[in-house]
């Protein structure tokens, strides 16, 4: 037999009194910061959301994060339109099925980053937890600021999907060790070779063992030299 469910408690307000003067101190700070997020969103992005910079795909997320949360803070409605154009703008900018117009001048510091609006591995080193957490700061707000989103939802849905083995086109999740099978991995699976030339390794060898990847990946001098 289940048991009756506990009545919520329930909490009634008897008399209006002055806010507090920290209340109105954070008030004064939240209306100064909207001042200051509107001349940077003139000034650094476009009206649909496109920003005037070029760098690898965290930074520019990270550069445009904080404006969900701000608004769960109590900052304007405004500002999480804002988090979500741009967001939506750098992921259609740096995503790699965009076909970029005939004749369009190359940007020096623009490359392809993102597989099905999440990481590839057309920067190799990028396609790391630590880029990743700078970079996904801006979508994790709107699990605060907008939880019921369905684009968002879907996209949190889509994520996850590439590291529980869901994905087929991303089998970043090894179920017989139950691990991820690299430390390079995203929307366009893990990465499982490496070159020299592409910095991340002082070895010149080609593997696919993925336990061989993660060995040299950390048998670097930067990160402490595991022999």
């Amino acid at each position: 037999m289940t048991p009756p469910a506990t009545p919520l408690p329930s909490i009634k307000a008897s008399q209006i009194n002055p806010p507090p003067d920290w209340a109105l101190l954070q008030r004064q700070l939240i209306s100064l910061l909207e001042q200051a997020g509107d001349l940077a969103t003139e000034k650094y992005a476009r009206s649909d959301g496109q920003v005037y910079h070029i760098f690898d795909v965290d930074d520019a997320y990270e550069s445009r994060s904080m404006r969900g949360i701000f608004y769960a803070l109590g900052g304007d409605r405004r500002f999480l339109d804002i988090a979500k154009r741009e967001y939506d703008a750098i992921t259609w900018i740096y995503g790699d099925e965009r076909v970029l117009p005939a004749g369009a001048p190359p940007h020096p510091m623009y490359m392809p980053q993102l597989h099905n609006e999440y990481w590839n591995l057309s920067v190799p080193f990028n396609a790391d937890w630590f880029h990743m957490g700078e970079g996904n700061q801006m979508f994790y707000d709107f699990g605060v600021a907008d939880p019921t989103n369905p684009a968002n939802r879907e996209r949190a849905r889509k994520f996850a999907a590439m590291y529980i083995g869901e994905d087929p086109n991303a089998p970043n999740w090894d179920p017989e060790h139950k691990i991820i099978r690299s430390p390079l991995h995203g929307g366009a699976g893990p990465f499982l070779s490496c070159r020299q030339h592409q910095g991340m390794i002082h070895k010149s060898l080609e593997v696919s063992d993925h336990v061989h990847l993660v060995r040299n990946f950390l048998d670097r001098g930067s990160l402490g030299d595991f022999g």
